[in-house]
């Protein structure tokens, strides 16, 4: 198969792709890396694909896995962040075709129990970031008020006391009662 030349510039390896509405500019041999059936024949000049006009090829599947694979080609190893899982990385891997020593490294990331750990620890890191959100005014207001509320029954409470122990012949003061106000 012969690939089109895509740029105009005449520096014919650099690709133009939209994956998911993100765009990535990468070379053929980054590409060429995946041994991805689909990606050599969207890209060969004997397709049967027409260029696009404006020279990006549009992709629709999501960026962050394309992102994922795109690193392998380049560096030779999954490089996961918190959005993607190795189920995804697999659901990409068929719709590409990729070549076997991808799929050998998206396997073993799925046997690998630290490739779960580590899901698991973005998604719980994500999740203590939601519920430590900062409590709304209105929150911290009706705490502050409940707080004061409860510390004015405490003095009455510490008043009556020490009426009743300064004055020991006085019910008036033993009688004193409290009653909670909302």
């Amino acid at each position: 198969m012969r690939l089109i030349n895509m740029a105009e510039d005449g520096d014919s390896d650099w690709v133009r792709l939209n994956v998911g509405g993100t765009m990535y500019e990468t070379t053929r041999t980054t590409l060429a890396n995946l041994k991805s059936q689909f990606l050599d024949r969207l890209l060969a000049e004997d397709s049967g694909f027409s260029r696009p006009a404006d020279g990006v090829y549009k992709i629709d599947r999501d960026p962050e896995v394309f992102r994922v694979l795109l690193n392998f080609g380049r560096h030779g190893q999954l490089l996961l962040n918190s959005h993607v899982t190795a189920d995804m990385l697999e659901a990409d891997a068929d719709f590409y075709i990729l070549g076997q020593h991808v799929r050998s490294a998206i396997d073993a990331l799925s046997e690998d129990s630290c490739a779960d750990s580590a899901q698991k620890y973005f998604e719980a890191k994500k999740s203590h970031a939601e519920e430590e959100k900062p409590p709304s005014y209105t929150a911290i207001y009706e705490e502050l008020v409940f707080k004061f509320y409860f510390i004015s029954i405490l003095l009455k409470l510490q008043q009556c006391i020490l009426n009743a122990v300064v004055n020991p012949g006085s019910i008036a003061y033993i009688g004193c009662h409290l009653t909670y106000i909302s």
